[in-house]
């Protein structure tokens, strides 16, 4: 018990005296910290950032609805470059969504869907771009998304080609700021509709905006695209969560024969659910989070020699004092300690620095694109975990270097 007591009051009186040399120097830690203070914040902002982005991105394809799937004659993911293999894939019909619908059991909704970009105007007053979205009387259910105001078309209005419209929450308020508009006719690219329905408030997904959104019935969007036969994407609702890897398994079986794919040949088109585009968010924020890791990094390598070069001289500047210790009894152990826990407790507070700087830098952030953010425990234990392990890294060489002066010649040292 005595022994340990003495530990503890050894490591507390190391602690201060680190304190101590850190203010007494205040210029040389600062400029010394500066590297760990900048590696640290960035990882910290960085985390934040992430943490924030991810808690909202699920809660929007949450939001989508239970289990949602969209097929489209593409691979899931991003695709860069000229990619001659995807765009000469067949093309997905009206008839295929049809059939999902006729023979998929675990479906319970289908929205066959067309979209392109436009503007609407009504009044002198002009959207910003949106998309024009060509559907049919199924999308509310298929995407789990009712109109806020008014009412969606119906199957009468689309196979009689009502000219009718449902508007999203951004193009509603930049064409009738003051409300309203319902039975007004609106110009959406060159064709008049009449509004009947506004969609509920939805957010962004993957930086996509949704609620610049237009939905008109389908055959007035696709008439250019394969006499009104081709489509872009289905939008499919299982009937249960508990489904959904049913309804997937079934609709690729079907698409497969509807589309001749050999038995050993992959598909030549693209499922993708809700964990698909969960992973992809991770996939495109994980290559910004390694790039910032590597920058921080380099910041902690330079602030970790920077520790190390400021030890060496503090070991240079102290020598007399690390004689005078070893004359009265103390073992190398208690000199290697205090030097140790001197490099811990000046990249500690460099870390606990850096925390203060990454939040600062993750609120810039938010007020500057409107992200949300959320701090991760995690994160800021492994900002201090790294700190510290920057300190023993780089201090124990200067540490042991104390250690092993010879007591007689550090009493002679001027």
């Amino acid at each position: 018990m005595a022994l340990t007591s003495r530990r503890g009051s050894l490591a507390l009186e190391n602690v201060r005296m680190a304190l101590g040399a850190l203010v007494s120097t205040k210029l040389r830690s600062f400029l010394t910290l500066l590297g760990i203070l900048i590696g640290v914040g960035t990882v910290v902002a960085m985390i934040t950032i992430v943490t924030g982005l991810g808690n909202a991105m699920r809660k929007q394809i949450a939001g989508l609805g239970s289990g949602i799937l969209f097929v489209t004659k593409h691979s899931p993911g991003v695709h860069f470059g000229d990619d001659a293999g995807e765009r000469a894939r067949k093309d997905l019909y009206l008839a295929d969504a049809v059939a999902v619908r006729d023979w998929c059991p675990s479906v319970a909704a289908v929205s066959p869907e067309v979209q392109r970009a436009g503007y609407a105007q009504f009044a002198g007053q002009k959207s910003s771009l949106l998309a024009v979205v060509g559907a049919t009387e199924a999308f509310p259910d298929a995407n789990s998304w009712e109109p806020v105001e008014g009412r969606f078309f119906t199957a009468e209005e689309l196979r009689g080609r009502t000219a009718v419209c449902v508007l999203g929450k951004g193009p509603h308020e930049a064409l009738f700021p003051n409300g309203g508009g319902l039975g007004q006719w609106i110009d959406l690219e060159g064709r008049r509709y009449q509004l009947i329905g506004v969609l509920a408030a939805r957010g962004k997904l993957l930086g996509d905006n949704q609620d610049d959104r237009a939905i008109v019935p389908l055959p007035f969007l696709a008439e250019g695209s394969g006499q009104g036969r081709v489509i872009d994407y289905v939008v499919l609702r299982p009937r249960g969560p508990e489904v959904v890897e049913d309804a997937r398994d079934e609709v690729t079986e079907l698409l497969r024969r509807r589309r001749g794919v050999a038995a050993s040949a992959p598909n030549d088109f693209g499922i993708t659910t809700q964990e698909d585009l969960l992973d992809l968010y991770h996939k495109i924020t994980g290559a910004f989070f390694l790039v910032t890791l590597v920058i921080s990094s380099i910041g902690l390598l330079v602030g970790g020699i920077g520790v190390m070069n400021m030890m060496l001289i503090s070991v240079r500047e102290r020598t007399r004092e690390i004689g005078v210790r070893a004359a009265l009894g103390a073992r190398r152990a208690d000199i290697m300690g205090q030097f140790l826990v001197e490099a811990v407790t000046l990249t500690l507070v460099g870390g606990v620095l850096g925390l203060g700087l990454g939040w600062a830098l993750a609120l810039g952030v938010r007020l500057a694109f409107k992200v949300p953010l959320a701090l991760s425990l995690g994160g800021v234990a492994a900002a201090l975990g790294v700190s510290a392990a920057v300190g023993i890294f780089f201090g124990l060489y200067p540490a042991w270097r104390a250690s092993r002066l010879d007591p007689i010649e550090a009493l002679r040292y001027e």
